[in-house]
């Protein structure tokens, strides 16, 4: 199954809670969507919804469903909007994936600059999630879904996709706190050492080869500081240290999802590349505004102009 309408129907009674509220959300009755909900699960060949009387909850295999089904829905409208964009000749268009965690900021901000030296491209932006399932699907569909992603990269990580990167600049690694964290001082940047005794959030081993370099000098530091692993690109670790003494591995370009956290810079010499994510073989278009980047956007020493 690729997609079934009755998907819709499944987020509404998640979201709503009940297949009551749900019908009068979607204008229906509740035995109509009742209806649509065993539609769905005869197709599946599962349970979605364990009904008892207090309610439905999702089964396990429905919680499944219902985390994929919003990409399945958003793939299906993007292969339709795709199809549309053939059918009318308009392959000049980019789409640039955008998140809280890669803003597009060095794209659209430019975009003035940049139109100059391909006129006859058209930016889209492509909205999606930072979560686990929501960028990966980001990172292996670049070069399909989208054209183009903007933010700090790994050369190593971006090879496990088979994917290549235009550096732009190199961003300073910092540290993000909570807003109301008052044991790191304001003003100033912080040493390795003020992070003895914390407990430290960042990418899982392997993703970027700075953070590992980091790691292991923090392993080093006394007293003891506490790892936590998190996956690259989420912003479940900048929910995890609102309201705790928790620190965050992060860089200013992610502001955007540390709105409830204050980033402090480090002295150190780690930075993370940044720069436009690609496919490995572009299509002429993103070429042609890779070009445009390259010209207008960095200088001689490859850090932004």
């Amino acid at each position: 199954m690729l997609y079934n309408a009755h998907l819709e129907t499944l987020i509404r009674v998640v979201e709503a809670g009940s297949f009551r509220r749900a019908a009068e959300q979607i204008g229906i009755s509740p035995s109509a969507v009742l209806k649509q909900i065993s539609l769905l699960e005869k197709d599946l060949g599962v349970s979605v919804f364990d009904r008892t009387r207090r309610g439905v909850s999702l089964t396990e295999a429905g919680e499944s469903i219902f985390k994929d089904s919003k990409y399945i829905i958003q793939y299906c409208e993007d292969a339709g909007m795709r199809a549309r964009e053939l059918q009318e000749n308009r392959l000049n268009v980019i789409r640039v994936g955008v998140s809280p965690m890669t803003p597009g900021d060095q794209i659209t901000e430019n975009w003035p600059r940049l139109f100059r030296k391909c006129p006859d491209v058209q930016l889209r932006l492509t909205m999606f999630e930072n979560s686990k399932l929501g960028t990966e699907r980001a990172f292996r569909t670049i070069g399909q879904d989208i054209d183009l992603i903007i933010g700090i990269y790994d050369e190593s990580y971006l090879k496990s996709y088979g994917l290549r990167a235009l550096k732009i600049a190199e961003l300073p690694a910092m540290a993000a706190v909570s807003l109301d964290n008052t044991t790191f001082p304001t003003g100033r940047k912080i040493s390795v050492g003020d992070f003895g005794g914390h407990t430290v959030i960042l990418p899982r081993p392997g993703c970027f080869g700075v953070c590992d370099r980091i790691r292991k000098e923090l392993e080093g530091v006394s007293p003891e500081v506490v790892l936590e692993e998190a996956e690259p690109y989420t912003l479940d670790p900048f929910y995890a240290i609102q309201n705790s003494d928790r620190v965050l591995l992060s860089v200013e370009a992610w502001k955007r999802g540390q709105m409830l956290c204050r980033t402090i810079p480090v002295d150190w010499n780690y930075c993370f590349s940044y720069g436009v994510i690609h496919a490995d073989n572009p299509s002429d278009k993103v070429v042609q505004l890779l070009e445009a980047v390259r010209s207008e956007l960095i200088s001689p020493e490859g850090i932004s102009a």
